[in-house]
């Protein structure tokens, strides 16, 4: 009589003969591939870590959209006087003989905000206030490259009318698309 054996993933019961052993998991053939892909991705199988949903992350945002809108402010009042960031031609506005000099400083403030923070606390100050971090699939801590290569694929995330961004209210592990490009989650501290 053949023992069965329960899949891993799936739950069912199968006879050992029809199972497949995968770095320490029984699997049924049916559920090789999505186990294969996890272990690829290095999600851990007994996830114990509570997700950030859409709504906790959108308040984290917007606290790091606020400081950063501060001290983009005060760029601005600093080279407006000297070189208008904004112009007038025919009562629209467009960019002034300041404003490459503006978007040359407040990026790189942008990029090393997003990148030292979430690279060295694995959260921004916004984040942290909303007790939420960004971690790796793993639940490693994430480094300053995969910090600033998240903070890149931010950009996807919104350039796509946003839905990358709105995949985090459909994703069972609440993942943006940045999150899936960088194998990275939002978890609760």
């Amino acid at each position: 009589m053949d023992d069965k054996i329960k899949c891993s993933q799936c739950g069912s019961d199968f006879s050992a003969s029809e199972m497949n052993i995968n770095e320490g998991h029984y699997v049924c053939r049916g559920c090789q591939a999505a186990l294969t892909q996890k272990l690829e991705e290095a999600v851990p199988l007994s996830e114990t870590a509570r997700f950030a949903g859409f709504w906790i992350r959108v308040g984290a945002w917007f606290l790091d959209f606020i400081l950063l809108w501060v001290v983009d402010l005060l760029v601005k009042m600093i080279i407006d006087p000297i070189h208008p960031v904004l112009d007038t031609v025919n009562g629209k506005s467009v960019p002034g003989p300041g404003y490459w000099m503006y978007i040359s400083i407040t990026l790189p403030i942008s990029i090393t905000y997003f990148t030292w923070f979430v690279g060295y606390y694995g959260a921004t100050p916004g984040k942290m206030t909303c007790g939420i971090m960004v971690i790796n699939a793993d639940g490693s801590p994430m480094g300053y490259a995969k910090a600033f290569g998240r903070y890149c694929a931010e950009f996807l995330s919104g350039f796509i009318l946003c839905i990358g961004y709105f995949m985090v209210g459909f994703d069972k592990e609440k993942r943006a698309l940045h999150d899936r490009i960088c194998k990275t989650r939002v978890i609760y501290r």
